[in-house]
């Protein structure tokens, strides 16, 4: 399952995509057409749309962020790290991704190959509230 709506998590996901070695993936944004030659990509809108899809499809897959993996209780993919390691998703090696690469002035980064022991695909996310009343 891929994102059909607009989403900073498939930006992290296809910059990932085409930053792999071997890769010939160039479609990199916040919004892709997903290739479709055999007609079976599925779509849903929003992480938890991609997650209950998966969650309710047998031998399906999908992107979410860590979020979605841990409120879902979703299993979620093992990479082989840039030095060969094999290398789960956990907080702590999400956060070693974010301390691998610092933010630019926009407060943007894009994380992917992080060195072992980080998890080789990572992303920000940023909350927004008002932090009193008017």
């Amino acid at each position: 399952f891929v994102r059909k709506d607009s989403s900073g998590t498939t930006s992290v996901f296809t910059n990932a995509l085409k930053a792999f070695p071997n890769s010939n993936w160039t479609a990199v944004g916040t919004t892709i057409t997903w290739p479709n030659s055999n007609g079976m990509l599925r779509q849903a809108t929003g992480s938890s749309g991609v997650a209950v899809s998966v969650l309710w499809t047998p031998y399906s897959i999908g992107y979410v962020g860590y979020d979605s993996v841990l409120l879902y209780s979703l299993p979620s993919a093992q990479f082989v790290t840039s030095e060969g390691q094999l290398q789960v998703m956990n907080a702590n090696t999400t956060a070693l991704a974010a301390l691998a690469f610092p933010l630019a002035s926009d407060f943007s980064a894009v994380i992917v190959n992080a060195p072992y022991p980080a998890y080789p695909i990572s992303g920000y996310e940023y909350f927004v509230y008002r932090a009193s009343t008017m």
